[in-house]
C-alpha cells in the first residue's frame, strides 16, 4: 500500500514542478504575481516528491525478503555481501544519477532511477546468484537490496564462516571497505577461505578514507592493496560507492574507479552499469554470463509510447484537480 501510494505521488509532484518552472520562466506576458505562485507550487511539488520517495523506499523495505542461514546454505550458489552496518543508510538511499540527462525528464521518477545503490549491486551480481547479507542487529526493517538473514550476537562468526566458505566455493563474496573489528576479522577470514578470483572489495569512501583503510589492512592481504588511482572526479557523480577492487589468482589487486568521466555507465543505473563494465574480468574468469548494459539511454525528439501515459498522468491529474477547484469556487 505504501509503495503504491508513493508511485501515485511521484507524477503529481513532478507536475507541480513543471508548472513552477513554467510560471517562473522569464519572458512572455505573465501577471506580476506569477513568480510567487510558481515558487509556492514549486515548494509544494518538492514536498510531494520527498513524501513520494520516502513512501517508495519504506514500501520497498516492508516488502524486502528475509531468509535464514540454513536456507541459504541449502540453496543454490549465492553472493555473500559483508560490510560495516554504518554504510547501510547511505547505500540504502536514493541518489541522483552520475551524468547524462533524459530529454523528457522521466528518468527522475522512473523505476530505474528509484533504485538504491544496494539494489543496483544486487542486479549487477545476479549472474553469480542471489545476493545475501547479514542484517543489522536491532533494525526494524531491512534495507532494500540483498536478502537479509539475522544472526545471534553470540556465535555469529561460525555462521559467517560457513556462508563465506560456500559463497567462495561456488558464488561470490562482496565486501565493503570500512572500519571496525568485526569487518577486519571478516577480511582476514575471506583472505584465508575465499579464492582471490571470487572476492571483490567495494570502496564506499573518499580517497583519504580509503588510504587510511589500506594502511590498516595492509598486513591481511598477500599483496598490498593499490593506492587510489589518479584522475579527475566526475562532478555530477553522487553515489557513495566510488570504485571496486578485484584480484588475480595470485592476489594481484586491480582498483576500478566508478567516479571518473571515463567510467562507462549510464545515468540511471550508476552503480550497476559501472560494476558490470569495470569488473568484466571477474565475470569472464568465473565463466559467468556477462550482463551487458546499454551505456546511454536513447533520447527522443518526441515522447515514446511508454512516456505518453506518464505525461498524461503528470499533467492531467493536477489539471483535473485545478478544474474541480475552480468549478467549486464558481458554484458555491
Amino acid at each position: 500500500m505504501l509503495l503504491s501510494f508513493g508511485w501515485v505521488l511521484l507524477p503529481v509532484g513532478a507536475a507541480f514542478e513543471f508548472v513552477c518552472f513554467a510560471a517562473m520562466r522569464p519572458g512572455g506576458s505573465k501577471p506580476v504575481w506569477s513568480p510567487l505562485v510558481g515558487a509556492a507550487l514549486g515548494l509544494i511539488g518538492v514536498g510531494i516528491l520527498m513524501a513520494a520517495r520516502y513512501s517508495v523506499r519504506q514500501g520497498k523495505r516492508h516488502l524486502s525478503p528475509i531468509t535464514t542461514a540454513q536456507q541459504v546454505l541449502d540453496g543454490r550458489p549465492f553472493v555473500l555481501y559483508l560490510r560495516t552496518f554504518t554504510d547501510d543508510p547511505a547505500l540504502g538511499d536514493f541518489r541522483p544519477g552520475a551524468d547524462l540527462r533524459s530529454s523528457f525528464g522521466d528518468a527522475h521518477i522512473s523505476n530505474q532511477a528509484l533504485r538504491t545503490e544496494e539494489e543496483q549491486l544486487k542486479v549487477a551480481v545476479r549472474p553469480f546468484g542471489p545476493m545475501v547479507a547479514v542484517g543489522r542487529p536491532g533494525e526494524r526493517l531491512p534495507e532494500v537490496g540483498a536478502r537479509r538473514l539475522y544472526l545471534d550476537q553470540h556465535g555469529w562468526q561460525d555462521t559467517v564462516l560457513r556462508l563465506m566458505a560456500k559463497a567462495g566455493g561456488s558464488g561470490l563474496v562482496l565486501m565493503g571497505a570500512g572500519r571496525g573489528a568485526a569487518l577486519r576479522w571478516e577480511l582476514a577470514q575471506a583472505v584465508a577461505l575465499v579464492p582471490p578470483s571470487r572476492l571483490v572489495l567495494l570502496v564506499p569512501m573518499r580517497q583519504e578514507d580509503y588510504e587510511s583503510f589500506r594502511r590498516d589492512v595492509a598486513a591481511l592481504f598477500p599483496a598490498s592493496l593499490p593506492g587510489y588511482p589518479d584522475g579527475a572526479r566526475l562532478v555530477k557523480y553522487k553515489a557513495q560507492i566510488r570504485g571496486a577492487i578485484y584480484f588475480d589468482d595470485d592476489w594481484t589487486p586491480h582498483f576500478v574507479r566508478f567516479d571518473t568521466p571515463r567510467s562507462p555507465g549510464n545515468f540511471q543505473r550508476v552503480i550497476e552499469s559501472r560494476f558490470v563494465y569495470g569488473l568484466r574480468p571477474v565475470y569472464e574468469r568465473l565463466a559467468v554470463a556477462w550482463p551487458g548494459i546499454q551505456l546511454r539511454l536513447p533520447t527522443h525528439s518526441r515522447p515514446t509510447r511508454r512516456q505518453v501515459p506518464l505525461f498524461a498522468a503528470m499533467f492531467g491529474t493536477p489539471l483535473a484537480l485545478l478544474g474541480f477547484l475552480v468549478w467549486s469556487i464558481l458554484h458555491f
